[in-house]
């Protein structure tokens, strides 16, 4: 598993992510994912088209994240997820509770960045 952040654009945070989120890779990025969304207290959008599997525990700390951003005012947007990880986060109402763009670009345009 694997997290880069690639910065922001006109104040929203764009984090990308691969792998495998199972229990342990979850474990091993929650601290680092955290740092990188809820910390800077700024709308984020979070690439999942390298993720190639979502479990419970990845479920769990993208809702952590949603909540703690929504108490600031802001929000996530998933970007590109694949076909299994996609039905996973509507599965969870994460469309509903964050959001789900087929680009970047429309997530940070939902985002009105």
């Amino acid at each position: 598993m694997t997290l880069n952040e690639l910065g922001s654009q006109n104040g929203v945070t764009l984090v990308e992510l691969a792998g495998h989120m199972g229990l342990n890779a979850v474990q091993d990025i929650e601290k680092e994912f955290k740092k990188a969304t809820v910390s800077r207290g700024a709308s984020s959008v979070i690439d999942l088209s390298g993720v190639t599997y979502i479990s419970s525990f990845g479920v769990r700390m993208f809702l952590d994240a949603i909540q703690e951003l929504e108490a600031k005012g802001k929000r996530i947007v998933f970007v590109a997820p694949q076909k299994d990880v996609e039905k996973v986060l509507i599965a969870c109402e994460m469309d509903s509770l964050a959001g789900v763009e087929a680009t970047r670009e429309a997530a940070f345009a939902k985002l009105g960045a």
